[in-house]
């Protein structure tokens, strides 16, 4: 029983260390495309600035109050514009994960978005044939950990997604897919975003 017990114990922990390290590599990956993201919305943002004052400047005499609102309008919309660029590239670095460390991030997106811990989790009809048992076991043995129930299963259902999840308790469903995370993300953060990407 004790040899049982040891072999759970190092699956447990080895789990644990890998999701660490997913999360560690992760925010890495989000830094290493905000970075970039900044510099190129920075080059566009100086070029765009670059231009208004130069125009500004040759026709300072014709501007009045609504040619200058606009002006802050169309700097203000290509802000906009980056930040939801950023947005999309962090969509599609999810999506370019792959195998245990796709499994990991869903298995992690399951524990977050779970409340009983017996709930059915519905994928994408490609993530549920290739890692669907995967993301269950590691979600429910992520659970068990921190001393909830650890007893979601399988939906046959699948869902049309770019990725993540769907969390099914009877008839309800919460929505863990990444583009429905990185939309609450971006409403919530677009501001902090917009703030690393101009300073």
């Amino acid at each position: 029983m004790n040899n049982i017990e040891t072999i759970t114990a190092r699956i447990a922990a080895q789990a644990q260390d890998e999701i660490a390290q997913l999360d560690r590599q992760t925010e890495q990956e989000i830094q290493q495309i905000l970075d970039r993201s900044a510099a190129q919305a920075e080059a566009e943002y100086s070029q765009v600035l670059s231009e208004g004052q130069a125009a500004a400047e040759a026709h300072l005499e014709q501007l009045d109050s609504m040619d200058a609102l606009e002006a802050r309008k169309q700097v203000l919309a290509k802000k906009r514009e980056l930040v939801a660029e950023t947005f999309d590239l962090v969509l599609q670095q999810l999506c370019a994960m792959e195998g245990a460390e796709r499994a990991s991030l869903l298995a992690q997106l399951a524990v977050n978005g779970c409340t009983t811990g017996t709930e059915e989790l519905v994928l994408s009809t490609d993530d549920r044939e290739d890692i669907g048992e995967g993301v269950v076991e590691a979600a429910n043995i992520l659970l068990e950990q921190t001393g909830r129930t650890g007893k979601l299963t399988l939906s046959d259902d699948t869902r049309s997604t770019q990725g993540g999840l769907f969390i099914r308790a009877g008839k309800v469903e919460t929505n863990c897919s990444y583009e429905t995370l990185l939309r609450l993300a971006q409403e919530n953060y677009a501001s902090e975003v917009a703030g690393i990407l101009f300073e």
